[in-house]
């Protein structure tokens, strides 16, 4: 039997691709991520990546507005070694975004 060592991606579907990348551009590159994009059935799919995790945001097709509670993924959380690399994670975010 084969054990699981930890998850190698997610893909979020989000209806409007531009304003989420604008968000994970600053907040995944605070966090050391890179970056690449490419496509799956003519479909732009943005990336997020480093060298334990992909994180993929894709286009939603239709459905109803968002509901945080109704079935599918609630939240995602990453975890950090150390509280510093917490704090200077959240300092770049926050510059970046002031600039």
């Amino acid at each position: 039997m084969h054990e699981i060592t930890g998850i190698d991606h997610l893909y979020i579907a989000v209806r409007e691709l531009d304003r989420a990348c604008a968000f994970c551009d600053r907040a995944m590159a605070a966090l050391g991520f890179r970056r690449n994009e490419f496509q799956i059935g003519g479909e732009r799919h943005v990336q997020y990546y480093n060298r334990h995790f992909g994180y993929v945001l894709r286009p939603a097709r239709g459905g109803p507005a968002h509901d945080p509670y109704a079935p599918g993924l609630h939240h995602l959380c990453l975890r950090l070694d150390t509280v510093q690399a917490l704090h200077e994670a959240v300092a770049a975010f926050v510059l970046d975004a002031l600039d």
